[in-house]
């Protein structure tokens, strides 16, 4: 059974802000890892769809209805399902397809991760809507950062990606 709203013995809100925090550090370890050991790098394609695509139509398309429906499908559906194997297993195993499922070789390993840290918020807070939530800002973040990227030059543009990093960052470390 698929859980929304969260168990009443736990506040989501600190699990929540520590969870994008954590998926923030883990999308430039994997972004560093992918570059230094395999050469995988930012081809700028992502960067090109602010060119072609209105704002609106790329909110909708990569931060809303990803966030809704991946957290519906492999947190409701696949690691719930997977619980009666234990917690560790239903988190780590349902992480693993999510990540092999976004198919893009680079994105693999934060894609698992980032799984995985979505799958302990699920279990730990019992609200598939804290999931919902956490996605939905790893993925803002990203068109943010997309957009700043493509609008500023690459050094000015990369201050401001990392200011916005670190501030995720501090806010999770403080939750």
């Amino acid at each position: 059974r698929i859980r929304f709203s969260p168990r009443k013995s736990v506040n989501p809100v600190p699990i929540a802000l520590a969870a994008v925090g954590i998926i923030i550090a883990t999308s430039r370890f994997t972004s560093v890892f992918n570059d230094t050991f395999f050469g995988f790098f930012d081809s700028g394609l992502e960067q090109d769809i602010f060119a072609r695509y209105n704002i609106f139509v790329i909110l909708i398309t990569t931060v809303i209805i990803p966030a809704f429906f991946e957290e519906l499908v492999f947190r409701g559906l696949i690691l719930t399902n997977l619980l009666p194997g234990g917690r560790t297993y239903a988190i780590v195993v349902s992480g693993i397809i999510f990540g092999a499922v976004h198919g893009n070789v680079s994105q693999i390993l934060f894609a698992t991760l980032a799984g995985i840290v979505l799958g302990w918020v699920y279990v730990e807070t019992g609200s598939l809507w804290c999931g919902i939530f956490v996605h939905f800002i790893n993925n803002l973040i990203s068109v943010c950062e997309g957009a700043i990227i493509s609008a500023l030059p690459y050094g000015t543009a990369m201050k401001y990606v990392y200011i916005i990093e670190i501030t995720v960052l501090l806010i999770g470390a403080i939750s």
